[in-house]
């Protein structure tokens, strides 16, 4: 099976984090099962979203995100393609602001699911990309789109 869709209804809330920002000590050219770790990233991120925002720095997903991974295998062995699109009503320039940090940068995406428990789609170097898509009718929206190559399938992330 060369492709996985993972179960979209059980995350609730998915976080953007500068490469910069990791505490993960696997190299990013280094197949990962899994990570034991209490905080995989230092700060805030960059850029948060949710089905139910916890505070005002992060915005309102319409639906649970479409998360596809698929592999492929490479001479250097599989290589996984996360593709992830989420739709949200337009946000304000603070988010516009946060997506335009994340242009042309490395960057991880933290997935927390409705038990608490969370995954990681963790980045080769230059291969992260994050695209924006507005439509603008009587009922405008925003569908962000972001393609990130990894080693890696979602990676489950557990506290030591």
């Amino acid at each position: 099976m060369n492709c996985q869709d993972s179960r979209l209804s059980e995350i609730v809330r998915v976080a953007f984090y500068l490469a910069t920002q990791s505490n993960i000590p696997i190299p990013r050219n280094t197949i990962c099962e899994g990570v034991t770790i209490a905080s995989p990233f230092t700060g805030n991120p960059v850029l948060s979203l949710a089905l139910s925002p916890s505070s005002d720095n992060e915005a309102q997903l319409q639906n649970a995100p479409s998360l596809k991974v698929t592999a492929a295998r490479q001479a250097a062995g599989n290589l996984f393609t996360h593709d992830l699109q989420m739709s949200l009503n337009l946000i304000p320039s603070a988010f516009r602001a946060a997506h335009n940090s994340l242009v042309g940068k490395d960057f991880d995406i933290l997935y927390t699911h409705a038990d608490g428990s969370q995954t990681l789609s963790y980045g080769l170097p230059n291969a992260s990309i994050l695209d924006i898509e507005d439509k603008l009718d009587n009922n405008p929206t925003m569908t962000l789109k972001v393609k990130l190559l990894s080693l890696s399938n979602v990676i489950p992330i557990t506290a030591p």
